[in-house]
């Protein structure tokens, strides 16, 4: 109820009849862009396409947008994209099949808003609207770039009914021509200049006013002079009212070309691709103007349900526009009421008439389009330059001079292939090597006896680590071979017979990763290396398997849970091929008579100790149970290890045989901070709670 309050139900009437106008120009602006040319004479039917979308997708992007303030309507992007396949059919059909024009025009235009807004809605089901922030942003600068400048160079087309290309430049010099142009330029670099100091939400449609007031007065006093001006250059056929809605008529249907239309199936993707984009960019810039957070998948799936809707009813491809959404802000929008009543203007405007079109300009529409394709233009091309690398300035600046050269389309497929090459280029030079270690300096968390400690210090060189990291494809796989081949001829460091490889940063592989282990494969079997790989994910796994890297049968390759297992096992290698084995198991109790000298008093203890066999891979004791004992290892080796979840697990340090475990809960009284777990079969005496005072005795003693 707060939103109906007095004070803002006359804001949100009065921001809704301010954007309300301004979309209605909007509207006209690219109904004239696409019907234009060849096919002006339809220009009532497109500004009917338009003014359906405009309404439609205002009222239901306003209801299930996350901004309270949310406007839809044409946007430039989709309009220019509509308005080079409405050239490319009037072109193909304007001799053959001349009937077929606009209804193959206007099917396009449904098929693409309906294409589009189920596109739309499933990205958002789906919860895939995250992505679009993983396209680089350059490349998305040289598309509104691209964008930019077909605007500005189709509103010469709007201006002056001749598109601006090579071909056609000797008849802008035509003094009719060039006045018609020159007066579009004008009003455009006005509206340039005034935007730009003037923030005003009333600013761009008083101006719209006053140059639409000044080229009428302009009209009447080329009369006064018998001036021999034809005012259909100049302005807009009255039209019926009637001519404004003719979707779906049986008549328009059955005169389609459907085999001209599948030929744009290729542009309707592109252009549902691009209005993706601008949907999830203009959002993201509302979120960061306004300081709101944003839900960028039910943004797309309120888009898609107004077009869907939207391209049933026979309207033109709409979604949420961020200069009119902040404008709908700025001028008092509080509530969706405010978008509701700017799309209910559009749609008064198609049911009750709009005759006074005809007394609006080609020129004013033509430079306000003018105006747009320059702003977005100065925006991607004169201010990038200060804000972008040269790198990503030279990617923006390729994609728009293809654009201009070859196309829309041309421009989005070439854009997408620098930017996977740059991609590519920059992140080949960074290693898939994080760092590097040597077994003499890194070892394993295994207590090990002074003479193994020694040996390993003298001769774990050979163990060489590399903890890799990233996405390992072909750019950085080949990166492994040169730096284990760097490692392999270094005359100054032990002779290499384990390369051990850390997978545990390392997002994926690609099958060119997989060939390059290979190759390494086939190396270390020349020289007789040993190759370990550790934390291998499953998919990384599988990936090696099918690639016959690591099979069963091999001897080369070995697989361990972690960096800690698999450096141990090297360990155990270099100490087997110095002869240098685990001490030999010592009863408890002749341990205890090297310390207690009164073998009375040995036997008194031994008598309270309790015998177990713990069998591979059985806890002793679990993390967070109650320290209630005691533990000497008599023979074997455990492990502690820190619980982190139910199928992970963490080890802090392995122990060998005389080894006491538990003391420091026991004392405490708190509870196990870690768990142990048998490695192999051994022996473990316990001392339970109650034995304490044994303990004490003997201590005393």
């Amino acid at each position: 109820m707060r939103v109906f309050t007095s004070s803002s139900l006359l804001s949100n009437i009065s921001a809704g009849l301010t954007t309300g106008l301004v979309n209605l120009v909007y509207s006209i602006s690219f109904a004239a862009l696409i019907f234009s040319g060849e096919l002006a004479r339809f220009f009532p039917q497109g500004l009917g396409i338009a003014l359906i979308g405009s309404t439609v997708t205002a009222i239901i992007v306003a209801w299930k947008s996350s901004f309270p303030f949310a406007l839809a309507g044409p946007d430039p992007n989709s309009a220019v994209i509509l308005s080079l396949v409405a050239v490319e059919i009037a072109n193909s059909l304007r001799k053959t099949n001349p009937e077929a024009l606009y209804p193959t025009v206007w099917a396009t235009i449904i098929f693409s808003t309906l294409t589009s807004g189920l596109f739309l809605f499933v990205l958002g089901w789906f919860q895939l609207g995250r992505w679009v922030r993983f396209i680089p942003y350059p490349v998305i600068g040289g598309f509104l770039a691209g964008a930019g400048w077909l605007i500005a160079r189709s509103s010469f087309k709007v201006m002056a009914g001749i598109s601006l290309e090579l071909g056609t430049i000797p008849k802008f010099f035509q003094i009719e021509t060039l006045f018609q142009c020159l007066l579009g330029i004008i009003f455009a670099v006005t509206l340039l200049l005034a935007l730009n100091r003037y923030k005003h939400f009333l600013a761009l449609p008083s101006l719209v006013v006053v140059g639409t007031v000044c080229f009428d007065g302009l009209w009447w006093l080329s009369h006064l002079f018998s001036l021999s001006l034809n005012s259909e250059d100049y302005f807009f056929k009255p039209f019926p009212q009637d001519r404004l809605w003719q979707a779906w008529q049986w008549s328009t249907f059955s005169h389609i070309d459907w085999a001209i239309l599948s030929q744009q199936s290729s542009t309707v993707l592109a252009m549902t691709v691009i209005v993706t984009l601008s949907i999830l960019l203009n959002a993201t810039g509302i979120e960061l103007a306004t300081s709101r957070s944003i839900d960028l998948n039910r943004e797309l799936r309120a888009n898609g349900i107004a077009n869907l809707i939207n391209g049933v009813c026979g309207g033109g491809m709409s979604y949420i526009s961020i200069h009119r959404t902040l404008l709908n802000q700025q001028a008092g929008a509080k509530s969706p009421l405010a978008a509701i009543i700017a799309g209910g203007f559009c749609g008064a405007t198609l049911i009750f008439g709009s005759s006074f079109l005809a007394y609006l300009p080609k020129t004013i529409l033509g430079g306000l389009l003018l105006y747009i394709g320059l702003s977005m233009l100065i925006r991607w091309v004169y201010h990038a330059w200060f804000q972008f690398t040269p790198v990503d300035y030279l990617l923006i600046i390729i994609i728009l001079i293809i654009i201009a050269i070859w196309g829309f389309l041309q421009g989005v497929g070439a854009g997408i292939l620098i930017a996977c090459f740059f991609f590519i280029f920059n992140y080949g030079r960074t290693s898939g090597i994080k760092y590097t270690l040597s077994g003499s300096i890194y070892r394993s968390n295994v207590q090990r006896s002074f003479p193994q400690r020694t040996c390993l210090q003298e001769e774990a060189g050979c163990i060489y680590i590399l903890v890799l990291h990233g996405f390992i494809f072909f750019g950085t796989a080949n990166g492994l071979l040169d730096e284990i081949s760097d490692r392999i001829k270094n005359p100054d460091l032990p002779q290499l017979q384990f390369v051990v490889f850390d997978f545990r940063l390392v997002n994926g592989i690609d099958s060119s990763a997989v060939l390059s282990f290979m190759k390494l494969n086939q190396l270390a079997t020349n020289l007789h290396l040993t190759l370990v790989f550790t934390h291998l994910q499953p998919t990384v796994s599988q990936q090696l398997i099918q690639g016959g890297l690591i099979t069963e049968a091999s001897d080369i390759c070995y697989v361990f849970d972690d960096l800690d297992r698999g450096i141990e096992w090297c360990e155990n290698r270099v100490l087997e091929n110095k002869n240098i084995y685990d001490s030999e198991s010592i009863p408890f109790q002749k341990q205890l008579q090297e310390f207690i000298l009164d073998e009375l008093l040995v036997n008194r203890l031994m008598g309270h100790l309790e015998l177990l066999e713990i069998p591979e891979g059985q806890f002793l004791f679990r993390q967070d149970d109650a320290s209630n004992g005691l533990y000497f290892l008599e023979s074997g080796q455990v492990s502690v290890v820190l619980e982190i979840s139910d199928s992970q697990t963490k080890r802090i340090q392995t122990y060998n045989n005389g080894t006491i475990l538990g003391e420091i809960g026991l004392y405490t009284q708190a509870s196990r901070s870690a768990s142990v777990v048998a490695d192999r079969l051994r022996a473990s005496l316990k001392i339970e709670e109650s034995e304490k005072e044994a303990i004490k005795r003997v201590g005393n003693t």
